[in-house]
């Protein structure tokens, strides 16, 4: 047993644990251990078990990973890793879900060891199983499987940085299709621009509800990959966690913002002063037997520490000036992850 990571260890078979904290508004502070095969020089099985207690829920929960990486000598594709992973927390009050998906994640080579950025191919299908009140009469929504691929191209440069994500996904009652497109570069140390571009399109949708269409401010994350702390919250002050998806806004709107056909929007934010931004957003969303509606907004943006600690403050949207409007702290939007490998990346980057 190691903490945290060592050089492997000829004689010995090591496993390598170290501490892990989540939360979330149903199952309150989640502590738990990692425990994992994956020492500094990479080999080919890997696998991660985190279980989990959730103090509030007084549930055991958690997740897995199970994992073997081929490695090619001499082709385009550096690895094919081939795995299963799942999960298990609560999504609302006393409410559960699992997730588990097999998958195949193939991964290109760089054309040389300087080159920076990575390109993959992810294929997978994700299972999904939603526990429910005896009360209430099981939809589509709550017990599901979604095919998925997905291509990323991601160069992370220290000035210019640039990625894309091309998106398919394969549901029971719906095809849907999507890009997401960004662009970042610092001025200098302190000043910077940031663009996304994200169009989506329903090729056929068949789906009752809108719990699989595109979101103009928040998504409804099917997939469960963002690590939200009020999954099921539309008002209050975890409905205004921000985690950028889909049409990427910030504000709220009284109307329907959720689109079932086709969106596409542009993100901008540049820097001002510091740690201040200013952004401003624009849409386009069309719905099944509706017109097309635009949105945009505009606002202040506070990046105390990128992706980790920050505000969103809305001044002006298609609905009107909004810092003038009562309850104006219920529209401003936040950024706070306790995802430690986040964390402990960006502390890394800062000393190294």
């Amino acid at each position: 047993m190691r903490f945290l990571k060592d050089v492997e260890d000829p004689y010995y078979n090591q496993v390598f644990y170290n501490p892990n904290i989540k939360y979330n508004l149903y199952d309150g502070i989640i502590l738990g251990v990692n425990f994992n095969n994956r020492p500094i020089i990479k080999h080919n099985f890997e696998f991660s078990i985190t279980p989990n207690y959730a103090f509030k829920s007084r549930n055991l929960t958690g997740s897995f990973s199970f994992a073997y990486d081929h490695f090619f000598e001499k082709s385009k594709i550096y690895k094919i890793r081939y795995g299963i992973g799942g999960s298990n927390f609560h999504y609302a009050p006393e409410l559960s879900y699992n997730t588990f998906s097999p998958f195949v994640n193939i991964q290109f080579r760089r054309n040389t060891l300087r080159d920076v950025g990575t390109k993959f191919l992810l294929s997978r299908v994700v299972y999904v199983n939603r526990e429910l009140l005896p009360s209430q009469k099981e939809i589509e929504s709550d017990q599901y499987s979604i095919v998925n691929f997905r291509y990323v191209y991601s160069k992370p440069n220290v000035i210019r940085r640039f990625q894309y994500a091309i998106n398919a996904e394969f549901g029971n009652n719906f095809t849907k299709l999507s890009s997401d497109i960004r662009y970042f570069k610092f001025f200098n140390e302190r000043q910077s621009f940031n663009i996304r571009l994200f169009g989506g399109l329903f090729v056929h949708n068949n789906s009752t509800g809108n719990y699989f269409s595109f979101g103009l401010n928040r998504s409804s994350d099917y997939l469960f990959e963002q690590n939200l702390f009020g999954r099921s919250e539309n008002r209050g002050l975890f409905s205004q966690q921000y985690v950028i998806s889909d049409g990427g806004f910030k504000s709220f709107y009284k109307e329907s913002s959720v689109a079932n056909q086709f969106i596409s929007s542009i993100n901008t934010s540049v820097s001002v002063w510091r740690s201040i931004e200013i952004y401003n957003d624009a849409a386009v969303l069309k719905s099944k037997n509706k017109k097309p509606r635009f949105f945009y907004e505009n606002g202040i943006r506070l990046n105390l520490v990128p992706n980790i600690f920050e505000f969103y403050f809305p001044i002006y949207t298609n609905e009107g000036v909004q810092f003038n409007q009562k309850a104006y702290p219920t529209k401003i939007r936040f950024v706070i992850t306790t995802n430690l490998d986040r964390i402990y990346n960006f502390l890394r980057r800062g000393l190294l």
